[in-house]
């Protein structure tokens, strides 16, 4: 015989599971879809918090302007245990450690339709004035081209900043990632201007870049053994889909329904 009350066990025993995980955090920046003041903080927001659910921590990610979320993060301050989305090459200036990749990203150039260059090698671009946003890793073709001082650097302090400047006709091109720039293109009304077809790298990969502490590594640890197998595409494809359904039917974008991690 089923024993009243024993219909609120499994309940009672998730409360408690609940109430026992980790809290821990992670610094992040204004980098829409995949981190920042939208539904879930981002679909990268997303996939960390259920990861790490399962690992049993409770993630609260806090959003900086980007050289600051790096510099508390690598610091450990406020709680801090690291930082992202991070590239090789932004988590090695830190001097952090990288997780197992959580994304992926692709650089590329945003320029007005009203001045438009097909460009087809960097060289193209030499003595203009290119947007870049300070601290931020802008592929080898560009990096190299500013380390050269074979063109004008113009540093912004986010991706919406150097695109209006771009837009306000101060840029020849702006670096940018092509998700970043087709959620502020819709965004922001940024019609005057596009993508052309070249592209600054391939599709690479993103990572949470994690400080030096153990409670960094162990937590770095944890993520990884979650993100094994998982399709990480897959999960951004679906959250995009929903996030463009729903600024379609409405003004607000309501929680996508991710559907959880699928291994």
């Amino acid at each position: 015989m089923r024993r009243p009350g024993s219909a609120l066990i499994p309940v009672l025993l998730g409360l408690s599971l609940l109430a026992q995980a980790e809290p821990v955090q992670l610094n992040s920046l204004e980098w829409p879809p995949y981190s920042g003041s939208l539904a879930g903080q981002g679909f990268l927001s997303s996939l960390l918090r259920e990861a790490l659910a399962r690992e049993n921590y409770q993630l609260t990610v806090k959003i900086y302007p980007w050289k600051r979320a790096t510099s508390l993060a690598m610091q450990g301050e406020e709680g801090a245990l690291g930082f992202f989305s991070a590239s090789p090459i932004e988590c090695a200036a830190a001097r952090g450690q990288l997780s197992d990749p959580i994304g992926s990203y692709q650089l590329t150039l945003a320029q007005r339709s009203d001045a438009l260059t097909i460009w087809r090698e960097a060289s193209e671009f030499h003595g203009k004035r290119i947007g870049v946003v300070e601290g931020y890793d802008n592929g080898k073709q560009i990096d190299a081209l500013i380390y050269a001082g074979k063109v004008q650097a113009d540093y912004s302090s986010s991706d919406v900043q150097n695109l209006n400047k771009l837009a306000a006709g101060r840029l020849a091109a702006a670096v940018v990632d092509k998700r970043v720039f087709s959620y502020y293109q819709h965004k922001l009304g940024l019609d005057q201007l596009l993508v052309g077809p070249a592209n600054l790298t391939r599709r690479l990969p993103l990572h949470v870049c994690f400080n030096q502490s153990p409670s960094a590594e162990r937590l770095r640890q944890a993520l990884n053994r979650q993100l094994s197998g998982l399709d990480l595409e897959q999960y951004a494809e679906r959250y995009l889909a929903h996030l463009a359904k729903a600024s379609k039917s409405s003004n607000t974008t309501p929680k996508p329904d991710t559907a959880g991690l699928a291994k």
